[in-house]
Parts: C-alpha cells; structure tokens; sequence
C-alpha cells in the first residue's frame, strides 16, 4: 500500500470541511486528527441513511506497542469528538485478556498480551452487538492489579463512534476456542477484528522510545502499588533490580509480541502516526 506522509506541523494547518461545532479547539495534532475523523463520520452517516434507519456507529481502532500512548491518544481523540457533540465510547481490547487464573489454568501466562491470550470470541461477539446499536456490558482489565476486575464496564447504544485501541487489532489471524482448545485460524476463518474497523489508526515510534516508555509506566505503576500496598515483592526492589525485571519484560515477552504480531501489520492501517522522542506527533501517513 502506498501512503502520502505529511509532517504533523504542515497537518495541523490544514483546513478540514466538517460541519460540527465542537467546544475543544486545541490547535495540536491530536484534535486535528478529531476534525478529519469527524469529516469522515459526517460521510460515513450519508451513506448509512442511503442503506438503513438504524443507528450503526463508526468504528475507529487504535492500534500499537505496548507503552506507545494508544490509551491517551484515543482518550484525547474522545474528547475532542465529545466536544464536537458526538456520542463516542472507547473499548480496549486489554478487557478480553483472560483472569490471570485462565491463563494459568490453559498454561499461557507466560504468553500475556498475545495473541493467545485474548478471549476473541467474546471481544467479537462484544463489537458485533455494538455494531448492531446494543447495550454491551464487557470485562475491565484493572492495570492496578494486572487482572480482569469483578467490574464491568457499560458501552451504551446509540453510539456515533466507537473507539477500539489495543495492539493486535491488525493482526490477520485469530485465536478461537473450540472444544476448550485454542486453534489458530488463519485461513479458514472468514471474520476479523479488523473486519470491524470503519477508520484505522497505527501510532508508530522506534523501539527504543517504546522500551523507555514502557519503563517509565512501570515506574509510575511501582508508586501505585507502594501506596496501596500490593505487589510488594516489586516495590521491595531497588531501582536497579527493578530496572531489569522490566528491562526482562520488554526483551522477553513486548518486543518478541511487538515484532510477530504487531509491527508486521503496521501497513495494514489507515493512519500511521509517528512519534518523536517525547512522545509528541511528528508526522502522518494517510494510505492511498
């Protein structure tokens, strides 16, 4: 696929036809790619009155590396078409990763956050129904814990977009259960979760900010579980004993996941957004 890449300075400033009054008028990239959406929304909402009466959404995915700010993007990209008076709801697919006690159970703990890991069944059935203007009650992963909580969480219906991010929403296979075992479809199953997706969105940076970020979180997640009180064999570490246990992470299981099942894909999005060091937009790259 071929892409026009335009540095995010030059985007910025570029005039968007879009019809909605939006309150949140922040002159950054991130608002900017919120115009673009909302103009795609606006002719995604013509051809469905030519279809149908019902209300369907637009499906927005946020993919990425873990610690690549997908979580912040889409929370920001939410408030800007909040501020523009359309109803948006996000959904991370880190609420379908089984209960850590699944993951013992089926002896893939050690395969957290891939492919393997994540209840798809469940996550498509979730979209579809969203898809289908209903009320959708899902799991919620609780990052305080690092496990499925007893809460849920509540996507209403009537929805104008919904928001998906997550780091396999590319990926062109999935992992289904069938008799309580996990098989691989990469042919024969004929729906993906990127099937689902209207607007497609890739936020890009090199592994070695992506390694630095994701320490950075597990810092601030370390000050957390000081002061709850959890996890303590972690926050009984030194700096530097902690350093390598996360340092171990990344290069044993987030850049091993980042190179099969994430980065290969990247070419498949709509929308590559690609970051600097610090975390801010450097450039876009819109497919052809």
């Amino acid at each position: 696929m071929d892409y026009i890449t335009i540095p995010a300075k030059k985007f910025v400033k570029t005039k968007i036809p879009f019809s909605k009054r939006c309150t949140k008028h922040d002159n950054n990239s991130i608002s900017k790619i919120g115009e673009f959406i909302l103009y795609q929304y606006e002719n995604y909402q013509k051809t469905q009155k030519l279809l149908t009466t019902k209300n369907t959404p637009l499906v927005i995915g946020v993919n990425g590396s873990v610690a690549s700010g997908k979580s912040y993007n889409a929370d920001k990209l939410a408030q800007k078409l909040t501020s523009c008076n359309v109803k948006c709801a996000i959904l991370s697919t880190d609420n379908f990763i089984f209960s850590n006690k699944e993951l013992e159970k089926r002896k893939i703990m050690h395969l957290k956050g891939f492919p393997d890991s994540y209840d798809w069944n469940k996550l498509i059935k979730s979209i579809r129904q969203i898809k289908n203007n209903k009320t959708v009650y899902t799991p919620l992963y609780d990052q305080s814990i690092s496990d499925i909580s007893k809460k849920k969480i509540k996507i209403p219906k009537n929805m104008n977009v919904i928001i998906i991010e997550g780091i396999n929403l590319l990926i062109p296979h999935l992992n289904l259960l069938e008799n309580n075992k996990l098989t691989v479809k990469s042919k024969k199953y004929s729906v993906l979760l990127s099937d689902f997706l209207d607007i497609s969105i890739f936020i890009n940076a090199p592994e070695t900010f992506l390694k630095r970020w994701f320490y950075k979180r597990l810092q601030k997640k370390k000050t957390l579980w000081k002061t709850i009180g959890t996890k303590k064999n972690l926050t009984r570490k030194t700096n530097k004993q902690f350093k390598n246990w996360a340092m171990n992470i990344w290069n044993k299981i987030n850049s091993k996941n980042l190179h099969e099942f994430i980065l290969p894909f990247k070419r498949r999005a709509d929308i590559i957004v690609t970051k600097d060091r610090n975390h801010h937009i450097k450039e876009f790259s819109f497919k052809l």
